[in-house]
């Protein structure tokens, strides 16, 4: 009795013996297990096996997993592989695609290693098969989405998605920086609260929704600190995978400093222009084709012959000797300038002659 209970205790007493708990193993587990013989043949087949190919034990066991599991560009990669797996002692793991009952591919990730006989003999190869497709797949969506976040997050303009319900889903950091608060701040408030005119905010989140895009529309943010910043935004319409409409991504981009130098430039455009009119000597441009491009109002008086007719018309159509007058555009192309070059006008002979054709 004393000798029995420790060897008792080795065999691990009350349990199923070491064949039937490893066949229960094999059947509950939750990756395909397949065993094959020397010549490739299926030898064993599990519920998970069935699960993975499609293949009932009934219709895979004894036959060549060759033609079973490999498409034909595989198939001499496969006869490769058993004659690796053969030579090693330890598991081989490697990343392949099988052949399913109903002709698909799935992508698997496989471990294979010899089985032996007590004498340390090789009987046949059993194989541990897991589909990593799914996980592939995620694997690869994981990548786009960094790659899309990383064009995101390098973009010197603010980006925003906005529901419908005008609430704000998502925001690059340059959208932080624009808006003047934090990304927690920004994502789920409202769009629209941020601007000194909300009703003309939601109005081009709305025209987006219903017809697709909006471009180059004009905002103002609620001033902070005293500063008024205006900006720009062009949005469109994202879709889902099943085409349902996912809300708006809008782009905004400050053009506060763009809209100051317009305005500086159209009142320094206007300052000339009263300069220009405001003189009592003929002032006019030309091309260096002697097309007129430019004309103040006294050149229309001396001319008597309106602005309108005068611009897009010739130079030297204005004067009684055209040769000379193309000679003096010329000479001032070359040298820079001329003085006191005399030109004779010609002026209409009769009412609504312009005197020019």
């Amino acid at each position: 009795m004393s000798e029995a209970a420790p060897n008792a205790a080795i065999k691990g007493a009350g349990q199923p013996p070491c064949s039937e708990l490893l066949a229960a193993i094999v059947a509950s587990s939750g990756d395909a297990i397949i065993s094959l013989d020397l010549d490739g043949n299926i030898t064993a087949w599990n519920p998970a096996a069935q699960k993975l190919f499609g293949f009932t034990p009934q219709e895979a066991i004894g036959k060549s997993a060759a033609v079973l599991l490999w498409p034909a560009h595989l198939s001499q990669q496969a006869v490769e592989t058993l004659h690796k797996v053969a030579r090693e002692e330890g598991p081989f793991h490697y990343e392949s695609q099988r052949q399913k009952k109903d002709g698909t591919l799935v992508e698997v990730s496989v471990t294979a290693f010899g089985v032996r006989n007590d004498a340390d003999k090789l009987i046949g190869i059993s194989a541990i098969y897991r589909d990593i497709g799914e996980h592939k797949q995620v694997q690869a969506d994981r990548e786009a989405h960094a790659y899309t976040r990383g064009l995101i997050e390098s973009c010197l303009d603010a980006m925003l998605i906005v529901g419908g319900d005008l609430v704000i889903t998502d925001i690059n950091e340059q959208a932080g920086k624009l808006f003047r608060t934090t990304r927690d701040a920004l994502i789920g408030s409202r769009f629209d609260s941020y601007f000194t005119d909300p009703g003309h905010a939601a109005q081009g989140i709305h025209r987006s929704l219903s017809e697709g895009y909006v471009s180059d529309y004009e905002l103002a943010l609620k001033p902070v600190n005293g500063k008024q910043i205006l900006v720009s935004v062009n949005a469109s319409v994202f879709r889902g995978a099943a085409g349902q409409i996912g809300g708006v991504f809008a782009v905004a981009r400050d053009v506060t400093q763009q809209r100051e130098l317009e305005r500086e430039l159209r009142q320094a455009q206007t300052y000339t222009r009263g300069l220009i009119e405001s003189s009592l000597d003929a002032m006019l441009t030309v091309d260096r084709n002697l097309v007129i491009m430019d004309v103040n109002e006294q050149m229309a008086k001396m001319t008597e012959v309106p602005k309108s007719m005068l611009i897009g018309n010739r130079f030297d159509r204005c004067f009684t000797d055209p040769e000379r007058a193309a000679g003096g555009v010329n000479e001032t192309l070359k040298e820079g300038f001329v003085t006191n070059y005399d030109l004779a006008i010609h002026t209409p002979k009769w009412p609504g002659d312009s005197g020019l054709f």
